[in-house]
């Protein structure tokens, strides 16, 4: 069975290892904090009993081992929302709350890799910069 995973009350591609893991965390969470009234996915002991989320510190921390950062992520969710939603620049600052110039670097991009054959994807060419 194919699951979406929403966010913000967008639904979002489909069912990857990505929605396992997910899964797997949310299962984990349960049973460590199975009482906790905090909405967020992402929480620790010290925000299990608030309501408060984690910090960008805390993630960024369990996230360094693995060479990934809290930006990137968000970079990957808004290029793949162009990819597989619509490469619309109103879209995507209405959805991420980034302003026109990354929105509409974003649907360029997604428009050029959607046009290109497969296996002549040059994503590497592009300069997403940081975001404003």
């Amino acid at each position: 069975m194919a699951r979406r995973v929403t966010i913000a009350g967008h639904p979002s591609g489909s069912a990857t290892s990505a929605t396992w893991r997910c899964g797997v965390w949310l299962d984990y969470r349960r049973a460590t904090w199975p009482h906790s009234s905090n909405r967020h996915v992402l929480i620790s002991q010290r925000t299990a009993l608030g309501d408060a989320p984690v910090s960008r510190g805390y993630v960024n921390f369990h996230l360094k081992p693995h060479s990934v950062s809290v930006e990137r992520i968000r970079r990957d969710q808004i290029l793949h929302e162009a990819l597989t939603g619509r490469p619309d620049p109103l879209h995507l600052s209405l959805m991420f709350g980034i302003s026109e110039r990354p929105a509409g670097q974003y649907a360029r991009i997604a428009r050029d890799l959607l046009a290109e054959p497969l296996g002549l994807k040059e994503a590497d060419r592009y300069d997403l910069g940081e975001r404003e």
